[in-house]
């Protein structure tokens, strides 16, 4: 919802880098776009989001089950794309040495969704950033199996943690490699405006100790405003949410 309340702000004058490029873009419902993956890969985004269920023994990537179509699956919109643009790009999605996120939202049943995954990724192995670099991460989100991902003898996904998570010193950054947390869990700030100076010092105050434990952060249904973007920005958050890949280029060439 806050996504297309500020799909229309310009964020141009603050979106730092090339006008090719958000490395810190996170494509968020990225199925929902008209291309699926390609759009946040033509922005230069450095994540993507998708949604899944477990339905007839297959992954389908969808919001809701009523969406639930058939063809869309995890396989055929982000895994097999993904491995081909690896395989044409030297090695790695964008910038080498720099893992892409896939950030799988499991919405039911988690422990079969994942023992699915396990099948569906075999193939692509090759891919995958576990202890060892690989040209894409992925984070498993929404009904997470710790224990499942916990146990996991390759390591093939992490385990997308939230801001009390930080107190386990005994988990790796690499089966835990993200923190996620709702910003209206913690903010009132809507993204107009100045940001109240309390908040700003929580934001930043987050953002470091996700840091100290050698997390990345993002905070999810963030306002998608100049000013909100600029607050996340000087804190330090890894990731900024979109809901409209395509137009943050258009943005950033704006005067």
């Amino acid at each position: 919802m806050l996504g297309a309340m500020w799909a229309s702000v310009t964020l141009g004058f603050l979106l730092q880098g090339t006008p090719t490029s958000l490395p810190q873009g996170h494509s968020h419902n990225d199925y929902l776009r008209d291309r699926p993956l390609q759009e946040a890969l033509d922005a230069g985004f450095g994540s993507v989001e998708a949604d899944v269920f477990l339905v007839d023994g297959d992954l389908r990537v969808a919001h809701t089950r009523a969406e639930i179509q058939p063809e869309r699956t995890l396989r055929r919109l982000y895994l097999e794309p993904l491995a081909r643009r690896v395989r044409e790009h030297g090695g790695w999605v964008h910038q080498p040495g720099v893992p892409f996120q896939l950030l799988v939202d499991v919405k039911a049943d988690g422990t079969a969704v994942l023992e699915e995954l396990d099948r569906q990724l075999a193939p692509y192995a090759f891919i995958l950033a576990t202890s060892q670099p690989g040209a894409v991460r992925i984070v498993i989100s929404g009904d997470r199996d710790r224990d499942y991902i916990f146990a996991h003898p390759r390591q093939w996904y992490g385990y997308d943690g939230r801001y009390a998570d930080l107190t386990d010193r005994q988990t790796s950054p690499t089966l835990m490699p993200l923190i996620s947390e709702s910003w209206m869990s913690h903010f009132t700030w809507m993204g107009t405006g100045a940001m109240p100076e309390p908040q700003r010092m929580r934001l930043h105050s987050m953002v470091r100790q996700a840091h100290r434990a050698g997390r990345k952060i993002r905070f999810w249904a963030h306002p998608q405003t100049p000013d909100a973007y600029r607050e996340l920005r000087a804190a330090g958050a890894d990731w900024f949410n979109s809901d409209r890949p395509a137009q943050v280029l258009e943005w950033q060439r704006l005067p």
